[in-house]
């Protein structure tokens, strides 16, 4: 016995990942921290709080 391979045509369709827009536009500021240096610090709603712990202990 023997196998033949078929070949299949497909056709991939690229959409926008709508998922991933719709989340960056409902991130909202919670807070904007102005550095001596002229930098700044923006802080949003749903930041992880291991992340905004880093953050805080760095700018001591």
């Amino acid at each position: 016995m023997t196998k033949t391979n078929e070949i299949v045509p497909i056709q991939i369709h690229t959409q926008p990942d709508q998922k991933q827009n719709q989340k960056v536009a409902s991130a909202k500021l919670a807070a904007r921290i102005k550095r001596k240096d002229g930098s700044e610090i923006h802080l949003y709603n749903g930041i992880s709080s291991y992340i905004l712990a880093a953050v805080l202990r760095e700018l001591r």
